[in-house]
């Protein structure tokens, strides 16, 4: 009996251990999602519910009177170890919404290898994802650079004057159905 109570001490430790990274993965995705909302309020933040598939949300960008330019997904770690199977995963899930920008915030304890503090943010697949630590004004840089370009390219293919088969076609060059299977 001895043995059969140790054992399921031991159990239930472990129980208790991935309960507490579970919550502290919920309180990270809280956490981004409470500073999206107060540091860009002219766009909105789409929360990809607990247990659904995917990441854990997606910025829609708004400028003046344009509604939706473009997404960026976010997912967040917050652990010790960084593995770089969450890279591909949130690439799957991005193919899968079609967004074709992602940002994966982790915590300072899993940052990558090839991190470089001086730069402070990695990039794979071609700049397609950006990993960052959760870091805020690090944090707002990246996602400043990345609305800054979204809403530049919208900009720029609003006043192209060309027949509406070759914007089309430009479009779905320009698509991440298309880029991210090419950069993956």
């Amino acid at each position: 009996t001895q043995r059969r109570l140790e054992e399921r001490t031991q159990e239930m430790s472990q129980i208790m251990q991935d309960r507490k990274v579970e919550l502290q993965g919920e309180i990270q995705e809280e956490r981004l999602q409470d500073y999206l909302k107060k540091t860009f309020p002219d766009d909105d933040v789409v929360e990809i519910k607990k247990g659904a598939k995917g990441g854990d949300c997606i910025l829609v960008i708004n400028e003046k009177f344009k509604k939706n330019i473009a997404r960026i997904y976010f997912e967040s770690k917050d652990t010790k170890v960084f593995q770089e199977k969450w890279v591909d995963k949130l690439l799957n899930d991005m193919k899968d919404e079609g967004i074709a920008n992602g940002i994966l915030v982790v915590s300072n304890s899993a940052l990558p290898s090839d991190f470089d503090e001086h730069i402070g943010y990695v990039e794979r697949y071609g700049n397609t994802i950006t990993i960052v630590p959760f870091v805020r004004h690090i944090l707002h840089l990246i996602i400043q650079k990345h609305r800054s370009i979204l809403i530049y390219k919208s900009q720029k293919n609003d006043g192209a004057l060309v027949p509406q088969l070759m914007k089309k076609a430009y479009e779905n060059l320009q698509s991440p159905n298309f880029i991210l299977p090419v950069k993956s």
